[in-house]
C-alpha cells in the first residue's frame, strides 16, 4: 500500500511539473520568427544551387574510343569510332531514359497511316 502511495505521488509532481511549461505565456516564448527561418532557408538553398552549377558533373557524359565497349548502356559506331554511354554511370542513364521517354512522347502513334488532309469545298 506505502508503494501504490509513493508511485501515485511520483507520478501527480512529474505531470504538474511538465504542465509548468505550458500556457498562454509559452507562445512567445515557442513562437519562432517565420520570416526569418524562410529567408535563411532560401539562402541556404540558393548556395547550395550555386555550388552544384558550379562544381557539379554533366548531366549526360558520352565515352568514344576505337573499340566496341564491353559494358555500355548504348553503343554506335561512327566513322570508325565507338560512342557509348556507360552502363555504370547512373546520371547519364537517367539522362538517357529521359530523353528516350520524350522522344516516345512525341513520336505518333501509328506509323503506317498517311496523314489526313482536309479540303475546303465551296
Amino acid at each position: 500500500m506505502a508503494k501504490l502511495t509513493i508511485l501515485v505521488v511520483v507520478l501527480v509532481s512529474l505531470s504538474f511539473a511538465g504542465c509548468v511549461s505550458m500556457g498562454p505565456w509559452t507562445v512567445a516564448r515557442d513562437r519562432f520568427d517565420y520570416a526569418a527561418a524562410i529567408s535563411e532557408s532560401w539562402k541556404s538553398q540558393t548556395l547550395l544551387n550555386l555550388v552544384k552549377i558550379r562544381y557539379a558533373t554533366p548531366l549526360m557524359q558520352v565515352y568514344s574510343g576505337g573499340t566496341r565497349p564491353a559494358d555500355a548502356l548504348v553503343a554506335v559506331p561512327y566513322h570508325n569510332y565507338w560512342f557509348w554511354i556507360g552502363s555504370r554511370d547512373f546520371p547519364s542513364k537517367r539522362t538517357f531514359s529521359l530523353i528516350m521517354m520524350l522522344f516516345t512522347l512525341v513520336e505518333p502513334t501509328t506509323k503506317d497511316e498517311a496523314p489526313i488532309v482536309t479540303i475546303p469545298v465551296g
